[in-house]
């Protein structure tokens, strides 16, 4: 797709950055952390991708993306995880990620969200022009 893959790293970010290569009718943009709360408080019907966030036992280097779908009613941010189901298998989440065996990451603390430093927003362009300042 895209030639997103970096061998031995993952997906780079050419995947969100030239979405509109492969899909014509959307669009791609990087959000601000406040921009990101906005949507995910707002339940839009399109998720937000960024980059792995730091968990100890899980995630090593980069290349792993996580997708933001929302915010649940106690406060905590809820994701979708493609791959990282091991990581969950008898982890303490004092930390505020939780996840499961077999599942992944599927949601973390507001804390934790605050230290993700980008999003990428995949959407028709009106959503994306609605956006922009």
């Amino acid at each position: 797709m895209l030639d997103a893959r970096t061998c031995n790293l993952g997906t780079n970010n050419t995947a969100f950055r030239d979405v509109n290569k492969k899909w014509p009718n959307m669009k791609s943009m990087v959000l601000t952390r406040a921009q990101a709360k906005k949507i995910l408080e707002s339940d839009t019907p399109f998720p937000l991708a960024t980059g792995t966030p730091t968990i100890k036992g899980c995630y090593r280097r980069g290349g792993h993306w996580i997708v933001l779908t929302g915010i649940d009613d106690d406060g905590f941010v809820r994701v979708n995880d493609p791959a990282s189901g091991n990581c969950f298998v008898n982890r303490d989440d004092s930390d505020g990620f939780y996840g499961a065996k077999g599942v992944g990451l599927t949601s973390m603390s507001m804390a934790n969200f605050n230290t993700l430093s980008y999003f990428w927003l995949i959407a028709p362009p009106k959503i994306i022009n609605d956006l922009k300042p």
